[in-house]
């Protein structure tokens, strides 16, 4: 009966458990054992090895641990005790012939050698990769690389034109671009002045027009000397306090004006360029006792004035004036003829 060592050598076996095992054990001989190794760089000489699942032996696993056995007699059928038989008669054939020629080939996993002082060292086959994931994949040699020395002068001579004319453009253009930056500065500030000088001239025009129409006379004027008092809004330029005096009339919607060749003194409390105004002026002052409140007639190019009352003579203004000025500081007396 043919065995099935016979059909099939035992490291075949071997190689076939540390593809799913990290250990093998041959009973009284010794264990294998496969370990992942990176990728690695060798210098001399030089190229790359891939990376690899590397197998090492150790005499010193020698007792059975059952797996070599098991495979056999599961692969092939047969009792586990025919299988340990066959492991043990292999083992000592491979004993008796290191004893004899000092190595043993085994194949696919290396060889086996026993030194003087009877012990086995293991060398594994070069090829040997039981990393499937780099099947077929071999160490890559490094070509050799020329030291700088032996590069040929005119191509360094070349490279070295070339690195000076980028240089030299890379300047210009720095230059140039520095320069548009500057001239872009002055022209933002140029605009900035510009339309700050606009905005500043047109404020202040607008206000010198507004403080000159808010100009309040105090005491006597002319009709043709006085200025009116008025603000942006066109609101009242003084802010009458409240009277005890009582309410009698209601807002006049009337405007006075005086007949020629009679003087007509004027005790004005405030001036405007729109009649509405005058006329909340005129109902404010009513609503707080001023029953003589009017507004004058608009003049050509003039205001519409509130007074509080008119007067024949500058001297009865002048009292009535007097006892205003401590409620509203700002009236004013108008010859109004």
């Amino acid at each position: 009966m043919t065995t099935s060592l016979q059909r099939k050598k035992l490291e075949e076996y071997v190689l076939e458990l540390l593809s799913l095992h990290p250990c093998v054990i041959i009973p009284d001989f010794g264990g294998f054992l496969s370990r992942d190794v990176p990728a690695g760089l060798q210098s001399d000489p030089a190229y790359i090895h891939p990376p690899a699942r590397k197998v090492v032996f150790n005499a010193s696993l020698n007792q059975n641990d059952g797996l070599l056995a098991h495979h056999i007699a599961t692969e092939h059928n047969i009792p586990y005790d025919v299988a340990t038989a066959q492991i043990e008669s292999t083992v000592r054939y491979w004993l008796r012939k290191l004893e004899l020629q000092k190595e043993l080939m085994l194949e696919g996993l290396g060889s086996i050698f026993l030194s003087e002082d009877q012990r086995l060292t293991y060398l594994p086959d070069p090829s040997l990769n039981l990393n499937l994931a780099v099947f077929g994949l071999s160490s890559l040699v490094l070509p050799e690389v020329s030291s700088l020395s032996t590069l040929d002068s005119e191509v360094l001579a070349a490279e070295e034109s070339v690195i000076e004319e980028v240089d030299e453009e890379f300047s210009k253009r720095a230059s140039i671009f520095r320069a548009g930056r500057i001239a872009a500065s002055f022209a933002l500030l140029a605009l900035i002045s510009f339309f700050g000088y606009q905005y500043w001239h047109s404020t202040a025009h607008s206000e010198i027009a507004a403080n000159q129409a808010s100009v309040i006379a105090y005491g006597v004027k002319s009709d043709s000397t006085a200025l009116a008092n008025t603000n942006s809004t066109d609101s009242s330029a003084t802010d009458p306090s409240v009277s005890t005096a009582p309410i009698t009339d209601p807002v006049s919607e009337s405007v006075s004006t005086p007949e020629a060749g009679s003087p007509d003194y004027e005790v004005i409390a405030g001036a405007f360029g729109k009649k509405s105004n005058a006329r909340k002026l005129v109902t404010n002052l009513k609503e707080n006792g001023y029953a003589s409140v009017h507004i004058l007639g608009k003049r050509e190019g003039r205001l519409y004035r509130v007074s509080f009352k008119s007067f024949p003579d500058s001297l009865r203004a002048d009292n009535f004036l007097q006892q205003l000025k401590t409620e509203h500081p700002d009236a004013w007396i108008l010859k109004w003829n």
